[in-house]
């Protein structure tokens, strides 16, 4: 992750938008090199690492603070509704 946002911070002169869409789901327990359990460190802490590294350059180039919406809880939401209809 940490290379991955440097590499944006490099290349990228603006971030628009940021989707932490990607997940997995491990069916036994497994540790990473770091001692973190598998399927929370992939999950959850990554997507708030990244966030966290990326966050200047959102805030900087999109006015993030007063536009912004949390597209895990829009995700969320959108699959309650779906589940009652």
């Amino acid at each position: 992750m940490r290379k991955f946002a440097a590499d944006i911070l490099k290349s990228e002169p603006r971030l628009d938008i940021l989707i932490n869409n990607a997940g997995c789901a491990a069916y036994i327990k497994k540790l990473t090199e770091d001692g973190l359990e598998y399927q929370m460190q992939s999950n959850h802490f990554g997507h708030f690492l990244l966030t966290n590294l990326l966050l200047g350059i959102l805030i900087f180039n999109n006015n993030f603070l007063k536009n912004s919406m949390n597209v895990n809880e829009s995700l969320e939401l959108l699959n309650l509704i779906t589940k009652v209809v």
